[in-house]
């Protein structure tokens, strides 16, 4: 019961979080032709699981639950898989198709950078 509840509570935290990103980068970045908030949000997530899968598992100090509810929850709710997708699709079908090239190789190839750059740093030897 304490793992589903440290889930939900890490959901709607990460959910927060992603909506409060979005609207930060919208008011630097208004009317901005590509989604650097989904790429910023998606990138930060990508490092942070990195990081807390490999501080969890060397070091062992986060429970099954806090692991779960950061993990799950947060980082699930924070990154913006979906929302990326669509804007992708959309850059597409707007005819971008150098803006959806650029916007789907930064965030695949910038997302596994992050994971392995956040599993470098907080990897204990």
């Amino acid at each position: 019961m304490l793992t589903i509840l440290s889930i939900a509570l890490g959901g709607a935290s990460g959910a927060l979080a992603r909506y409060g990103a979005i609207q930060l980068t919208t008011r630097l970045a208004p009317g901005a032709a590509f989604p650097f908030a989904t790429l910023g949000v998606n990138l930060a997530g990508c490092f942070a699981l990195g990081a807390l899968h490999a501080y969890a598992s060397t070091s062992g100090a986060l429970s099954p639950a806090w692991r779960a509810g950061l993990m799950t929850g947060f980082l699930g709710a924070f990154t913006t898989y979906s929302t990326f997708a669509n804007e992708s699709f959309l850059l597409f079908v707007e005819g971008r198709r150098a803006l959806a090239v650029l916007d789907l190789a930064l965030h695949l190839f910038g997302g596994l950078l992050c994971v392995a750059l956040g599993h470098s740093i907080f990897a204990r030897a």
